[in-house]
């Protein structure tokens, strides 16, 4: 009889919108699995948990001697790591740009992480299945904090949220989904569409200040996406692999710039 382990090794597909042998594991033994065989986005899923939980405590409980809900929120964040703008600015002249990154796990209420932390879930394991942990990882790291510094550069100051990098997993998927059955039958063109008009109905919403949304974030990370997966996954060779990593060098005079521009 196949061991408990070797079960779980071979239903690495299963988790998947579009396997259903899922259905041979129930409750904590599917969670453990899942998280097994999708560590990355397990832990992204996680951080995000547990920041929004310490930012939910910490405005409602340690800093309730505040009268203002929007002053005792911005205290909670800037405690656990986020950056958001106006006086929070000066801790990057003083070399806090891990800020930055920390920024990609909090989000600004529960509607925002459970939309982010959905698509996460869905998206994040098909791209995690194709790409493996570790270059999972370091793209998700890079387009974090690629998209926190276009943010920064330009009218988004304190953008916070997975969902630019979110953005970035869908461009790889859409380039490489012909590469993978499982993610083709995902990657549908209705899917594609819907996501292209979310992206500009963003735009007007924020242009007509109905909400405020991280535009720059999110087209950002969709072309890193694009970027990333026409390197290593579209015909990779040598000359796109070293252009990838000079066009990443450009992180360091951008930290330089956000970095001396709050001291000016």
């Amino acid at each position: 009889m196949e061991n408990d382990d070797n079960k779980v090794d071979n239903l690495e597909n299963s988790f998947l919108i579009y396997n259903h042998e899922s259905q041979t594991l129930k409750g904590f033994d599917y969670f453990i699995a899942w998280i097994k065989n999708f560590p990355i986005t397990a832990l992204c899923i996680f951080i995000s948990i547990v920041l929004y939980i310490l930012v939910s405590y910490s405005t409602y409980f340690e800093f309730k001697s505040y009268p203002q809900e929007n002053a005792r929120e911005y205290l909670a964040y800037i405690k656990y790591g986020a950056v958001l703008g106006g006086p929070s600015q000066e801790l990057l002249s003083q070399g806090q740009l891990w800020r930055l990154l920390v920024n990609v796990f909090h989000h600004g209420g529960f509607i925002h992480i459970f939309f982010n932390l959905t698509a996460m879930y869905v998206i994040g394991a098909y791209a995690e299945k194709y790409m493996g942990s570790i270059a999972y990882l370091i793209f998700i790291l890079l387009c974090g904090m690629g998209q926190e510094i276009a943010c920064q550069l330009t009218i988004e100051q304190g953008a916070i949220g997975i969902s630019g990098v979110a953005f970035g997993i869908f461009g790889i998927l859409m380039i490489i989904k012909n590469q993978d059955a499982n993610i083709k039958k995902f990657m549908t063109k209705e899917l594609i569409r819907s996501m292209i008009f979310q992206l500009i109905l963003f735009m007007f919403l924020t242009y007509f200040n109905i909400l405020n949304i991280a535009n720059v974030g999110h087209i950002f990370g969709l072309f890193y996406g694009f970027f990333f997966a026409f390197t290593f996954y579209k015909s990779p060779s040598l000359i796109k692999k070293i252009f990838f990593v000079l066009v990443n060098l450009s992180i360091i005079p951008g930290l330089y710039y956000i970095y001396n521009n709050v001291i000016n």
